[in-house]
């Protein structure tokens, strides 16, 4: 069997934590793509982007509905969404 590629993990991954991404205030949806750096250049890195209404402070959330910045070893980035594009 071949070994899964990174991008085929971080879907199986998405997919495992759909609930808890959905459970996310303003929640609009959640994708794997790349990393983009300050500069808003795109990395190499694949993370699991989960796009919202308003980035609010996970610490204001219970402890069972926060998303960490990493999920299995996959990062994960939570954005703004501006009529479906990210801010």
């Amino acid at each position: 069997m071949a070994q899964a590629t990174e991008g085929e993990r971080a879907e199986a991954v998405r997919q495992k934590y759909l609930p808890l991404f959905e459970r996310q205030p303003g929640y609009l949806a959640a994708w794997v793509g790349f990393i983009r750096n300050a500069d808003e250049s795109l990395t190499d890195q694949i993370a699991i982007k989960v796009g919202v209404e308003e980035v609010i402070d996970q610490s204001t959330l219970p402890e069972a509905d926060r998303i960490p910045d990493c999920l299995d070893g996959i990062p994960v980035e939570i954005i703004e969404l501006v009529q479906g594009y990210p801010a």
